[in-house]
């Protein structure tokens, strides 16, 4: 479990899949959707963990991945959705570190 997930990493990886409307996003704009600037030290495996964690609340093939570029929502899960318009995404902010 990455040592960063919070419920708002999985709403924002939600939302920019989302907002591609069924185009894949690459991985670095998943990472920085979910994370920021303020990336964790695990990297794309953290990416991995949270999409696998997604998938599970999901129907069966709803998150394509392709292959060393990133991730998509299945054509008919991302028909099914209403458009989301960008303006309303706020990519994440840097976490705040406990003293």
């Amino acid at each position: 479990m990455p040592k960063r997930q919070t419920p708002g990493v999985t709403a924002r990886l939600v939302a920019r899949l989302a907002m591609a409307g069924g185009r894949v996003v690459p991985d670095d704009a998943l990472m920085l959707a979910c994370w920021g600037d303020d990336e964790p030290e695990a990297g794309r495996a953290a990416l991995v963990v949270m999409v696998c964690l997604l998938r599970k609340r999901l129907p069966v093939g709803a998150i394509d991945r392709v292959r060393d570029v990133g991730y998509r929502l299945a054509p008919a899960v991302a028909a099914a959705l209403p458009a989301v318009d960008e303006r309303i995404f706020v990519p994440a902010e840097p976490a705040v570190k406990r003293g």
